[in-house]
């Protein structure tokens, strides 16, 4: 990744869904370790597919401010999941719902498989564009994570939202 044309170091998460063999769609999220960003840069992006090709983009990047937050701090319990939802992040590019798990260290990391499900007032489920992705440390025997479910654009007519946790387990070996 380049700022600029300038190499940069940095950190975050991706993800993606197959929406057919030849067709995805998915979020990455960068964390400059550097700071701050220029309100306004050329951001190069290098891509590489299962088969060794390689696709080079230049995109360019400039601040907005029409995202809106909201703020929600709401947490519940299930099982040995203590499950924080923080905010929502609504723009045009899509919703950002940030969340928090704490599990124990020595149990099933149950918190890593947290998914949301999200309804608009019209019965319209929201169409997941990633989820997961995040960061996870230990902290006296437990595991604190922090992770995004990334959604599509909502359109203007939304006015409520019903989001709902569900915890996917792992079937199989």
């Amino acid at each position: 990744m380049t700022i600029d044309r300038k190499s940069i170091s940095y950190g975050g998460t991706s993800g993606e869904t197959e929406i057919t063999p030849t067709y995805r769609t998915g979020i990455d999220n960068f964390e400059v370790a550097s700071g701050e960003l220029p309100n306004k840069f050329k951001l190069g992006l290098l891509f590489e597919g299962k088969g060794g090709e390689r696709w080079k983009f230049t995109v360019p990047v400039q601040e907005q401010s029409s995202a809106e937050f909201v703020t929600i701090n709401y947490t519940q319990q299930a099982g040995n999941v203590e499950l924080t939802v923080s905010n929502l992040e609504i723009s045009p590019l899509g919703l950002r719902l940030a969340y928090n798990t704490i599990t124990n260290e020595n149990e099933f990391p149950a918190g890593s498989f947290i998914t949301f499900k999200a309804v608009d007032f019209l019965g319209n489920e929201l169409v997941v564009s990633s989820e997961g992705g995040g960061q996870a440390e230990t902290v006296n025997g437990k595991v604190h994570s922090k992770g995004n479910s990334l959604f599509e654009p909502i359109d203007d007519e939304v006015t409520e939202l019903t989001i709902t946790p569900y915890l996917i387990l792992p079937s199989g070996g």
